[in-house]
């Protein structure tokens, strides 16, 4: 099939599809929406992660995060493949969709906070 057909059927072609999600826009807020999706993903392990369970729960926090790093792989595989021109904008998003929100749950959980006390 060539393009004309591809038209023809009410399909886009491959090169619409490409120079739709190559904009720097789309890429960058896919990449954002993955980031975050592995850090939802990661924070899931995470939180099975309990003192009762430290063998399993170490595990399916490491089996979670090495997910998230394939996940990431495979979608900046697929760009530099398939869609090269919005590769740039698409691994930026990624990074900061989850290193940005990371960074804020780090911070907001290495507060120290004092125990309630109280002298009587």
């Amino acid at each position: 099939m060539d393009r004309r057909d591809l038209r023809t059927l009410g399909l886009p072609a491959a090169s619409d599809i490409v120079a739709f999600f190559g904009g720097p826009l789309v890429a960058g807020v896919l990449g954002i929406v993955l980031g975050a999706g592995i850090l939802a993903l990661t924070a899931m392990g995470v939180r099975s992660f309990t003192p009762e369970t430290l063998e399993v729960g170490a595990m399916r926090a490491v089996a979670m995060l090495v997910l998230g790093l394939f996940i990431a792989f495979a979608g900046l595989l697929v760009y530099y493949l398939f869609v090269r021109p919005g590769l740039v904008a698409f691994g930026l998003g990624l990074a900061a969709g989850f290193v940005v929100p990371a960074t804020v749950a780090l911070f907001r959980m290495s507060v120290v906070t004092k125990p309630s006390t109280t002298r009587r």
